[in-house]
């Protein structure tokens, strides 16, 4: 497999550009190393991800609770006090 790949990509003689690629991860600005636009799109990504865990386990069971149906609560409840009454 990695032969055919490799024998296509020589076929196509193209050379790739692989210098390019790094300028994409992190720049060097003003002597210090800042990060590139993948680097920058993986962390709003991460953020995205995270808040969409927040929202979904916050969401999520206050949805679950409000399906439940409240006269099965109240008879849930009704049997709880009896049982401590006698």
């Amino acid at each position: 497999m990695v032969f055919l790949l490799v024998y296509h990509t020589e076929e196509l003689l193209y050379h790739w550009q692989w210098y390019r690629i790094p300028k994409y991860f992190f720049l060097s600005r003003e002597g210090s190393l800042v990060s590139g636009p993948l680097i920058r799109g993986l962390l709003v990504t991460c953020r995205i991800t995270l808040v969409s865990f927040v929202l979904a386990f916050v969401i999520g069971p206050v949805t679950a609770l409000l399906t439940v149906p409240v006269s099965l609560s109240i008879q849930r409840l009704e049997v709880h006090i009896g049982k401590n009454m006698y």
